[in-house]
């Protein structure tokens, strides 16, 4: 039975070239899934800044930090995110620090523009050096312009999102004219980074 992955050719040949050429890659160390560091922390801060600043103004800090509240902490109860995560976010917010001035608490989805209009058998490799080596493709996100991932990611076990980035899960993106045959939804651990 063959699998799918979302980049179905190329990936051996240009393995095969970067060993040949002797180019070294960097394995970055990958924060566990809703830690801080992780993507669905980053996800969950960013919703979180943008309950806050929606939300105001505000008379005392009680409220705002109870607005934030109100967004990270279903999240920790479903497991989304740590409860290092949600002291990362809720800390910045209770020292008064501005969402401006907020450290990020995890990484966000790598952009990468020039992925906008890649399709299943065209793909352009990216961000090679970084955590995925030379197994980084461009893909096209649903709502529009790209993002780096593993090619070698299987197809399988992956879930449909038809209708865009709203159906998949925080810290997933919508990834289309992928291998995979259908719009797919991208896990945070198959996003490739740039190198150092």
């Amino acid at each position: 039975m063959k699998r799918r992955h979302i980049v179905a050719i190329g990936v051996g040949v240009l393995v095969a070239a970067m060993v040949v050429l002797g180019l070294s890659t960097v394995l970055l160390a990958q924060a566990a899934p809703g830690d801080v560091g992780s993507p669905e922390c980053r996800v969950v801060q960013k919703d979180a800044q943008t309950a806050v600043d929606s939300g105001g103004p505000y008379n005392n800090l009680g409220k705002l930090v109870s607005t934030a509240a109100k967004v990270v902490s279903p999240n920790v109860a479903d497991l989304t995110i740590t409860e290092e995560c949600s002291s990362c976010i809720m800390n910045q917010f209770a020292r008064r620090i501005p969402i401006g001035e907020q450290v990020a608490c995890g990484p966000d989805i790598p952009v990468n523009p020039e992925c906008a209009s890649e399709v299943c058998g065209t793909y352009t490799p990216c961000n090679e050096g970084g955590n995925c080596g030379s197994t980084g493709v461009c893909v096209s996100v649903y709502e529009g312009g790209g993002t780096c991932l593993d090619g070698a990611t299987p197809c399988g076990g992956l879930t449909r999102c038809p209708t865009g980035t709203g159906e998949c899960a925080v810290g997933e993106v919508c990834g289309v004219n992928t291998c995979c045959v259908d719009n797919v939804c991208v896990p945070p651990d198959a996003f490739c980074w740039p190198g150092p």
